[in-house]
Protein backbone atom coordinates (compact mmCIF):
# COMPACT_ATOMS: atom_id res chain seq x y z
CA UNK A 1 0.00 0.00 0.00
CA UNK A 2 1.29 3.40 -0.87
CA UNK A 3 0.80 6.20 1.54
CA UNK A 4 1.50 9.53 0.28
CA UNK A 5 2.03 11.53 3.22
CA UNK A 6 1.84 15.47 2.56
CA UNK A 7 3.47 17.35 5.05
CA UNK A 8 3.42 21.35 4.11
CA UNK A 9 5.53 24.22 5.74
CA UNK A 10 2.09 25.27 7.82
CA UNK A 11 2.68 21.66 9.97
CA UNK A 12 5.89 22.46 10.48
CA UNK A 13 4.96 26.25 11.67
CA UNK A 14 2.16 24.59 13.74
CA UNK A 15 4.76 22.02 15.31
CA UNK A 16 7.54 24.03 16.23
CA UNK A 17 4.96 26.66 17.46
CA UNK A 18 4.00 24.10 19.99
CA UNK A 19 7.78 23.02 20.63
CA UNK A 20 8.08 26.89 21.90
CA UNK A 21 4.81 26.88 23.63
CA UNK A 22 5.50 24.40 25.85
CA UNK A 23 9.36 25.14 26.59
CA UNK A 24 8.56 28.35 27.93
CA UNK A 25 5.30 27.22 29.84
CA UNK A 26 7.59 25.05 31.28
CA UNK A 27 10.27 27.89 32.21
CA UNK A 28 7.77 30.59 33.24
CA UNK A 29 5.98 27.21 35.46
CA UNK A 30 2.05 27.24 33.92
CA UNK A 31 0.29 24.69 31.94
CA UNK A 32 0.77 24.76 28.46
CA UNK A 33 -2.26 23.41 27.47
CA UNK A 34 -4.25 26.45 26.90
CA UNK A 35 -1.05 28.49 25.20
CA UNK A 36 -0.91 25.35 22.81
CA UNK A 37 -4.42 25.50 21.51
CA UNK A 38 -3.89 29.44 21.13
CA UNK A 39 -1.14 28.48 19.12
CA UNK A 40 -2.68 25.88 16.66
CA UNK A 41 -5.85 28.23 16.25
CA UNK A 42 -3.61 31.23 15.32
CA UNK A 43 -1.65 29.51 13.04
CA UNK A 44 -2.39 30.62 9.67
CA UNK A 45 -0.83 30.21 5.51
CA UNK A 46 0.26 34.04 6.16
CA UNK A 47 1.34 36.62 8.56
CA UNK A 48 -1.93 38.66 8.39
CA UNK A 49 -4.46 35.50 8.97
CA UNK A 50 -2.49 34.72 12.03
CA UNK A 51 -2.85 37.97 13.66
CA UNK A 52 -6.44 37.77 12.96
CA UNK A 53 -7.13 34.16 13.96
CA UNK A 54 -5.50 35.54 17.34
CA UNK A 55 -7.15 38.49 17.88
CA UNK A 56 -9.95 36.27 17.62
CA UNK A 57 -9.08 34.58 20.06
CA UNK A 58 -8.24 37.40 22.37
CA UNK A 59 -11.50 38.77 21.97
CA UNK A 60 -13.55 35.99 22.81
CA UNK A 61 -11.24 35.34 25.96
CA UNK A 62 -11.40 38.73 27.11
CA UNK A 63 -15.18 38.87 25.92
CA UNK A 64 -16.45 35.22 27.82
CA UNK A 65 -14.16 36.62 30.91
CA UNK A 66 -15.42 39.87 31.55
CA UNK A 67 -19.21 38.57 30.92
CA UNK A 68 -18.27 35.98 33.03
CA UNK A 69 -16.68 37.74 36.24
CA UNK A 70 -19.96 39.85 36.29
CA UNK A 71 -22.22 36.82 36.04
CA UNK A 72 -20.67 34.85 38.66
CA UNK A 73 -20.19 37.70 41.12
CA UNK A 74 -24.36 37.57 41.34
CA UNK A 75 -24.59 33.76 41.39
CA UNK A 76 -22.38 30.91 39.79
CA UNK A 77 -24.34 28.05 38.20
CA UNK A 78 -27.31 29.56 37.55
CA UNK A 79 -28.84 28.28 34.85
CA UNK A 80 -30.79 31.80 34.01
CA UNK A 81 -27.65 33.40 34.50
CA UNK A 82 -25.56 30.83 31.88
CA UNK A 83 -28.27 31.49 29.46
CA UNK A 84 -28.56 35.27 29.39
CA UNK A 85 -24.71 35.44 29.70
CA UNK A 86 -24.78 33.06 26.39
CA UNK A 87 -27.27 35.70 24.47
CA UNK A 88 -25.23 38.66 25.74
CA UNK A 89 -21.64 37.06 24.13
CA UNK A 90 -23.20 35.80 20.77
CA UNK A 91 -25.11 39.73 20.26
CA UNK A 92 -22.49 41.09 21.08
CA UNK A 93 -19.95 39.26 18.76
CA UNK A 94 -22.64 39.39 16.12
CA UNK A 95 -22.57 43.24 16.52
CA UNK A 96 -19.02 43.69 16.09
CA UNK A 97 -18.65 40.78 13.76
CA UNK A 98 -16.66 38.52 16.11
CA UNK A 99 -18.06 35.75 14.69
CA UNK A 100 -14.79 33.50 15.13
CA UNK A 101 -15.05 34.47 18.70
CA UNK A 102 -18.44 32.99 19.49
CA UNK A 103 -17.10 29.81 20.65
CA UNK A 104 -13.91 30.63 23.02
CA UNK A 105 -15.84 33.44 24.55
CA UNK A 106 -18.89 31.10 25.33
CA UNK A 107 -15.82 28.56 26.59
CA UNK A 108 -13.96 30.86 29.27
CA UNK A 109 -17.64 31.98 30.17
CA UNK A 110 -18.84 28.32 31.07
CA UNK A 111 -15.21 27.89 32.62
CA UNK A 112 -16.02 30.61 34.86
CA UNK A 113 -20.06 29.71 35.80
CA UNK A 114 -20.05 26.20 35.97
CA UNK A 115 -16.36 24.54 35.50
CA UNK A 116 -14.66 26.88 38.63
CA UNK A 117 -12.80 24.87 41.88
CA UNK A 118 -9.85 25.84 42.96
CA UNK A 119 -9.14 29.20 41.31
CA UNK A 120 -11.75 32.73 41.68
CA UNK A 121 -13.02 33.74 38.48
CA UNK A 122 -10.51 36.35 38.38
CA UNK A 123 -7.89 34.36 38.72
CA UNK A 124 -8.96 32.11 36.02
CA UNK A 125 -9.71 34.74 33.50
CA UNK A 126 -6.32 36.57 33.84
CA UNK A 127 -4.52 33.36 33.30
CA UNK A 128 -6.87 32.55 30.24
CA UNK A 129 -5.87 35.61 28.71
CA UNK A 130 -1.83 35.38 29.27
CA UNK A 131 -2.05 31.88 27.97
CA UNK A 132 -3.61 32.92 25.13
CA UNK A 133 -1.12 35.84 24.54
CA UNK A 134 1.76 33.32 24.76
CA UNK A 135 0.54 31.12 22.20
CA UNK A 136 -1.11 33.90 19.51
CA UNK A 137 3.09 35.64 19.91
CA UNK A 138 4.67 32.82 19.55
CA UNK A 139 2.57 31.51 16.51
CA UNK A 140 2.71 34.94 14.70
CA UNK A 141 6.31 34.91 15.85
CA UNK A 142 7.52 31.86 14.13
CA UNK A 143 4.97 32.99 10.54
CA UNK A 144 6.71 36.21 10.75
CA UNK A 145 10.09 35.62 11.71
CA UNK A 146 11.23 31.62 11.05
CA UNK A 147 8.92 30.24 8.45
CA UNK A 148 8.21 33.68 6.69
CA UNK A 149 5.81 32.66 4.08
CA UNK A 150 7.01 33.58 0.57
CA UNK A 151 3.55 34.40 -1.11
CA UNK A 152 5.26 36.46 -3.83
CA UNK A 153 6.74 33.63 -5.17
CA UNK A 154 3.82 31.56 -5.12
CA UNK A 155 1.73 33.97 -6.81
CA UNK A 156 4.51 34.18 -9.26
CA UNK A 157 4.59 30.57 -9.90
CA UNK A 158 0.77 30.29 -9.94
CA UNK A 159 1.05 33.49 -12.87
CA UNK A 160 3.37 31.25 -14.80
CA UNK A 161 1.34 28.41 -14.52
CA UNK A 162 -1.61 29.96 -15.85
CA UNK A 163 -0.53 31.29 -18.54
CA UNK A 164 1.26 27.80 -19.85
CA UNK A 165 -2.75 26.99 -19.96
CA UNK A 166 -3.93 29.24 -21.70
CA UNK A 167 -1.16 28.94 -24.63
CA UNK A 168 -1.68 25.16 -24.48
CA UNK A 169 -5.59 25.91 -24.94
CA UNK A 170 -4.47 28.22 -28.06
CA UNK A 171 -2.87 25.58 -29.12
CA UNK A 172 -5.68 23.14 -28.89
CA UNK A 173 -8.27 25.88 -30.32
CA UNK A 174 -5.99 26.10 -33.52
CA UNK A 175 -5.56 21.93 -34.00
CA UNK A 176 -9.39 21.32 -33.61
CA UNK A 177 -11.08 24.74 -34.09
CA UNK A 178 -13.27 24.78 -30.54
CA UNK A 179 -12.10 25.63 -26.74
CA UNK A 180 -11.72 22.49 -24.16
CA UNK A 181 -12.56 22.52 -21.31
CA UNK A 182 -12.30 25.59 -19.09
CA UNK A 183 -12.65 23.76 -15.43
CA UNK A 184 -8.79 23.51 -14.75
CA UNK A 185 -7.85 27.32 -15.68
CA UNK A 186 -11.24 28.63 -13.38
CA UNK A 187 -9.53 26.81 -10.62
CA UNK A 188 -6.03 28.53 -11.34
CA UNK A 189 -7.75 31.78 -11.35
CA UNK A 190 -9.47 31.41 -8.44
CA UNK A 191 -6.78 30.22 -6.42
CA UNK A 192 -4.60 33.33 -8.00
CA UNK A 193 -7.08 35.25 -7.26
CA UNK A 194 -6.90 34.27 -3.13
CA UNK A 195 -2.90 34.18 -3.25
CA UNK A 196 -2.69 38.10 -5.21
CA UNK A 197 -5.25 39.20 -2.30
CA UNK A 198 -3.23 37.55 0.08
CA UNK A 199 -0.14 38.72 -1.68
CA UNK A 200 -1.87 42.10 -0.62
CA UNK A 201 -2.44 41.94 2.70
CA UNK A 202 1.72 40.50 3.29
CA UNK A 203 2.60 44.31 1.90
CA UNK A 204 1.28 45.82 4.49
CA UNK A 205 3.91 43.88 7.48
CA UNK A 206 6.66 43.59 4.93
CA UNK A 207 6.99 47.27 2.98
CA UNK A 208 9.42 45.77 0.44
CA UNK A 209 9.06 48.08 -2.92
CA UNK A 210 9.71 45.07 -4.87
CA UNK A 211 6.70 42.95 -3.48
CA UNK A 212 3.80 46.54 -3.86
CA UNK A 213 5.39 45.86 -7.25
CA UNK A 214 4.49 42.49 -7.91
CA UNK A 215 0.95 43.24 -6.38
CA UNK A 216 -0.12 45.32 -8.33
CA UNK A 217 1.49 43.69 -11.55
CA UNK A 218 -0.57 40.86 -10.29
CA UNK A 219 -3.68 42.45 -9.98
CA UNK A 220 -3.74 43.64 -13.33
CA UNK A 221 -2.87 40.42 -14.76
CA UNK A 222 -5.60 38.43 -13.10
CA UNK A 223 -7.92 41.12 -14.38
CA UNK A 224 -6.76 40.20 -18.35
CA UNK A 225 -6.86 36.29 -17.52
CA UNK A 226 -10.61 36.87 -16.39
CA UNK A 227 -11.27 38.66 -19.38
CA UNK A 228 -9.53 35.87 -21.05
CA UNK A 229 -11.62 33.16 -19.81
CA UNK A 230 -15.33 35.41 -20.30
CA UNK A 231 -13.81 35.22 -24.07
CA UNK A 232 -13.35 31.81 -23.88
CA UNK A 233 -16.51 30.83 -23.09
CA UNK A 234 -17.48 32.53 -25.93
CA UNK A 235 -15.96 30.92 -28.25
CA UNK A 236 -17.29 27.45 -26.21
CA UNK A 237 -20.87 28.99 -27.37
CA UNK A 238 -19.94 29.48 -30.99
CA UNK A 239 -20.87 26.50 -33.79
CA UNK A 240 -17.18 25.67 -34.71
CA UNK A 241 -18.08 23.57 -37.77
CA UNK A 242 -18.87 26.99 -39.06
CA UNK A 243 -16.28 28.78 -38.03
CA UNK A 244 -12.36 29.04 -38.90
CA UNK A 245 -9.02 31.07 -37.60
CA UNK A 246 -8.68 34.02 -39.65
CA UNK A 247 -5.01 34.54 -40.99
CA UNK A 248 -4.57 37.98 -38.84
CA UNK A 249 -5.37 36.16 -35.53
CA UNK A 250 -3.24 33.10 -36.71
CA UNK A 251 0.01 35.11 -37.18
CA UNK A 252 -0.66 36.50 -34.44
CA UNK A 253 -0.74 33.15 -32.22
CA UNK A 254 2.19 32.05 -34.19
CA UNK A 255 4.02 35.08 -32.30
CA UNK A 256 2.86 34.20 -28.85
CA UNK A 257 3.34 30.49 -28.98
CA UNK A 258 6.43 30.43 -30.99
CA UNK A 259 5.04 27.83 -33.54
CA UNK A 260 4.45 27.80 -37.15
CA UNK A 261 0.37 26.60 -38.64
CA UNK A 262 -0.63 26.16 -42.12
CA UNK A 263 -3.36 28.74 -43.07
CA UNK A 264 -6.16 27.56 -45.04
CA UNK A 265 -8.44 30.18 -46.63
CA UNK A 266 -12.07 28.84 -46.13
CA UNK A 267 -14.76 31.02 -48.18
CA UNK A 268 -17.62 29.54 -47.28
CA UNK A 269 -16.70 30.80 -43.16
CA UNK A 270 -17.55 34.43 -44.11
CA UNK A 271 -20.67 34.38 -42.26
CA UNK A 272 -21.40 36.34 -39.46
CA UNK A 273 -20.96 33.63 -36.87
CA UNK A 274 -17.42 33.27 -37.72
CA UNK A 275 -16.97 37.42 -37.12
CA UNK A 276 -17.79 36.94 -33.83
CA UNK A 277 -15.44 33.77 -33.49
CA UNK A 278 -12.39 35.86 -34.78
CA UNK A 279 -13.45 39.23 -32.76
CA UNK A 280 -13.56 36.88 -29.14
CA UNK A 281 -10.04 35.60 -30.84
CA UNK A 282 -8.44 39.17 -31.30
CA UNK A 283 -9.33 40.03 -27.78
CA UNK A 284 -7.62 36.71 -26.09
CA UNK A 285 -5.02 37.91 -28.17
CA UNK A 286 -4.64 41.21 -26.72
CA UNK A 287 -5.61 40.55 -23.18
CA UNK A 288 -2.67 38.07 -23.00
CA UNK A 289 -0.21 40.08 -24.71
CA UNK A 290 -1.32 42.54 -21.85
CA UNK A 291 -0.99 40.12 -18.99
Amino acid sequence: MNINLNIGLRIYKTAFSIFLCVLISNLLGISAFYPCIAAVISMESTVINSFKAGVNRMQGTLLGAVIGLAFSSIKRNSPVLCALGTIIIIVVCNKFKWKKAVVISCTVFYAIMINLSQKTPFEYSFNRLLDTSIGIVISVAVNYLIFAPKIHERVGDLYLNIRYNIEDKMRFLIKNHYIEELGDLRGLLDKYNSLTKSLEQETVIYREEDISDDMERHISSLKYFEMIYIYFEALSMVNYNRCCISKENLEALEIILGDKYNYNLDNTMNNEENIIYNYNIKKIIQAFKSA
